[in-house]
């Protein structure tokens, strides 16, 4: 019998570890098919676990997913956090280099959050819109900290932070570009939209 078809004996697990491995094969799933294509079964194969296990868990595959997006959403909401006596620049780029650097630990991650999960029920996509809110809401703070930020500029901020989507999911697909580069690219299609706000006000 060849060693490659003797089973390997499953490791003992406490419930916290067995949990977040349960959840690092959705973001794995979720990077690579969308929430409607993925089922109980796939998430079972997946984490080396019985359906079962994943009912015990999470009573069904809605609470799996929405486990999965919490968790990776409030990942990248840490990675964002700045220091509120930052000066707004410096606040701005310290959140798109904690941005940056997620993707770039965690592409995987970033792809189930932005591609796999977008697809799904109303409590996921609730999930990601707040996420997305907060990422604006940051922004805002940091652009006009003195007072109600215009319409022009949250719109402005709500599109840039659209690129700044597109642009990560392509940089993940496509590679080829360094952190810095695409920082910096980040930073001048931003810098590019707030000029052109001050003429249109």
């Amino acid at each position: 019998m060849s060693t490659s078809s003797v089973p390997r004996p499953r490791r003992r697990l406490g419930v916290d570890d067995r949990r977040a491995e349960l959840l690092g094969a959705g973001v794995r799933l979720l990077a690579a098919h969308s929430y409607d294509e993925i089922t109980v079964a796939m998430v079972a194969a997946e984490a080396s676990a019985s359906p079962g296990l994943i009912y015990h868990y999470f009573q069904n595959k809605h609470g799996y997913f929405l486990a999965v997006v919490e968790r990776e959403a409030a990942r990248l909401a840490e990675a964002t956090r700045t220091r509120s006596e930052l000066p707004p620049r410096d606040r701005l780029i310290a959140s798109l280099d904690g941005y940056l650097d997620y993707v770039q630990e965690s592409p995987l991650a970033y792809k189930a959050l932005y591609r796999g999960a977008m697809g799904a029920d109303a409590g996921v996509r609730a999930i990601m819109d707040a996420n997305l809110a907060l990422q604006g809401e940051r922004l805002l703070e940091a652009l006009s900290p003195d007072e109600p930020p215009p319409v022009l500029l949250v719109i402005t901020v709500r599109g840039w932070l659209s690129y700044l989507v597109t642009a990560c999911l392509n940089w993940i697909d496509l590679g080829g570009v360094s952190r810095d580069d695409l920082r910096d690219l980040c930073l001048r299609t931003l810098a590019d939209s707030l000029s052109h706000l001050r003429n249109v006000s």
